[in-house]
């Protein structure tokens, strides 16, 4: 069984509201599943992962958040996450990273719901962090691999594998469901 719980948009008075739900025993609930935001999308990172990967290299941001926390990856690389579908349909699938090298052989696989979708990386580009002091930093690209169908509402299971060539380095940020 699922409760929810439908608020308003608007605030109901100046004061803070105050939702309490009392259950008749402790409730059952899914460890680890990623989180649905406010625009009903899913933001996917290495920090929501089912289980962190052992050569996870996570870097938190830096200078002031211009640069964004990342996580490079300079062998194949999976990433497994959970989502709650509230309601059966398409959905896109946006995915940032960066990438400095020049093959065309680097490639992200992503599954879900029996959908495989295949995306070669290409090189983000550098730009200039701030005039005249010599700081240049690695773009981050944000792409639409494509659309996954959930053809019911459940949890389903998100799979994302990063394969860069040998000696090839990729900086993931996020996977965008939405």
């Amino acid at each position: 069984m699922i409760t929810s719980i439908k608020l308003p948009a608007d605030q109901l008075n100046k004061y803070i509201t105050v939702v309490v739900i009392e259950f008749h025993e402790n409730p059952e609930f899914i460890k680890n599943l990623a989180a649905q935001n406010l625009e009903g999308g899913f933001s996917l990172t290495p920090d929501n992962i089912l289980e962190p990967a052992s050569k996870n290299n996570s870097i938190p941001k830096t200078r002031g958040g211009t640069i964004p926390a990342y996580t490079i990856m300079n062998s194949e690389t999976t990433f497994k996450w959970e989502i709650y579908i509230d309601e059966p349909g398409l959905k896109t699938i946006d995915i940032s990273y960066s990438y400095q090298g020049k093959s065309t052989s680097n490639f992200i696989t992503v599954k879900a719901a029996a959908t495989g979708l295949n995306h070669n990386i290409t090189n983000s580009g550098e730009t200039v962090g701030e005039p005249q002091s010599n700081w240049i930093i690695d773009n981050f690209r944000s792409d639409r691999i494509g659309s996954i169908y959930f053809p019911e509402k459940g949890i389903y299971d998100i799979e994302m594998a990063i394969k860069p060539v040998k000696n090839e380095e990729i900086k993931f940020q996020w996977l965008w469901v939405k």
